[in-house]
C-alpha cells in the first residue's frame, strides 16, 4: 500500500511498465531503474517488462503502474512502428500517466504527425546515457503530480481523494459523491471499498463489462 505523502522528503514508489522488444535493452533499462536512489524523490517498486504489444495491453489489464517507457519498433520493423499502437491502447484504457519513447529511430523518421497528436511526454534517442533517462523520468513524473494527484491503492482498486475518484484496475475511473468522497482512507481493503460503492451508488455493472473511457 502506498500513497504520495504531504512530506515533500518522503519518497513515493512507483511502478514502471517497460515495453521494449530487444531483451539486452529491456535488461539495461531494468538494471538502471534499480539503482538505489536512482530518481530523487521516488523509489521503483515493480518493474514490468513487456516485449510485445500484447504483452503491454495485458499487463495493463493486471497491474496499475505509473510511467511507460515504450519502444515504437516492437518487430524490428521500423516501419512498423508498433508503439504508436500500444500508446493509444493505453490512453484508450484511461491510463493518464507520462510515457516516454525511447527509440533507436530518430524523431525526424518517426510519424510526426501521429507522435505530436497523441503528445509524448517525451521522446529519447538510443542509445540514452542514464542520467538522462533518469531525469526525464522524474521530470515527468512531478509534472504529472501537478496535473493528476497521486492515487491510494489497494485490494485492486485505486482512489484518488483529490478528485474524488475511484477506479478497479484495468477499468475507468467513477466519480463520487462529494458528500461521500471522505469515506475512504488508507488502508484501502475490501471492506472499505465495498462501504464506499454502496454508499455511493457507484455502477458496478461498469466494472464488469466493457471499461470505460477513465479520462473523467
Amino acid at each position: 500500500m502506498t500513497h504520495a505523502s504531504d512530506n515533500p522528503t518522503e519518497e513515493r514508489s512507483i511502478s514502471v511498465l517497460i515495453v521494449e522488444d530487444d531483451p539486452l535493452e529491456r535488461e539495461s533499462l531494468r538494471k538502471t531503474l534499480e539503482t538505489e536512489n536512482c530518481i530523487p524523490g521516488f523509489r521503483v517498486r515493480d518493474i514490468l517488462p513487456a516485449a510485445t504489444c500484447e504483452a503491454a495491453l495485458a499487463n495493463a489489464e493486471r497491474k496499475w503502474f505509473d510511467i511507460v517507457l515504450l519502444d515504437l519498433c516492437l518487430s524490428g520493423n521500423s516501419k512498423r512502428q508498433e508503439g504508436l499502437d500500444v500508446y493509444r491502447a493505453l490512453r484508450e484504457k484511461g491510463f493518464e500517466g507520462p510515457v516516454i519513447v525511447v527509440s533507436s529511430l530518430k524523431r525526424s523518421n518517426v510519424m510526426l504527425d501521429v507522435s505530436l497528436d497523441l503528445g509524448y511526454d517525451s521522446y529519447l534517442e538510443k542509445p540514452t546515457p542514464a542520467n538522462r533517462l533518469l531525469s526525464t523520468i522524474g521530470s515527468r513524473l512531478r509534472m504529472q503530480e501537478a496535473i493528476n494527484p497521486p492515487v491510494i491503492r489497494g485490494d485492486g482498486y485505486l482512489y484518488q481523494p483529490a478528485r474524488r475518484r475511484i477506479r478497479k484496475e484495468g477499468h475507468g475511473w467513477q466519480q463520487l459523491p462529494p458528500s461521500n468522497s471522505n469515506l475512504l482512507h488508507e488502508p484501502l481493503d475490501a471492506v472499505a471499498v465495498s462501504r464506499l460503492v454502496n454508499e455511493s451508488a457507484i455502477d458496478m455493472q461498469s466494472w464488469s463489462g466493457k471499461e470505460s473511457d477513465g479520462r473523467g
